[in-house]
């Protein structure tokens, strides 16, 4: 079971899902060449599970209750700040120890 690190674009609204392998770790999210990306070590023969995640703005909303923070990522040259929440799995926990503490 050889694990890589695969990068994934995350969508610049609200909540979304990624389909993420079992056991997947996630690293980090940061900007990218001005796209918003998650970075994770995965197996990508292990079976996959919908990971939901929530970007929430600076004063723009409430923070998730219950949720695994990750990053805050600065879109347009740092005129805003995104805070990136993961809130949820269908299936088994894939996001490794960084999130031990999480329940649904």
């Amino acid at each position: 079971m050889s694990k890589t690190i695969w990068k994934y674009p995350i969508p610049p609204a609200g909540n979304f899902t990624l389909d993420l392998p079992d056991d997947a770790e996630i690293l980090d999210a940061q900007m990218q060449h001005g796209v918003a990306c998650l970075w994770a070590k995965v197996d990508p023969e292990a079976p996959k599970h919908r990971v939901r995640f929530a970007l929430v703005g600076t004063g723009c909303g409430d923070a998730p209750e219950h949720a695994v923070y990750i990053a805050s990522l600065q879109f347009q040259s740092g005129n805003f700040v995104f805070h990136l929440f993961q809130i949820g799995a269908d299936g088994p926990h894939p996001w490794g120890s960084k999130a031990s503490d999480f329940s649904l």
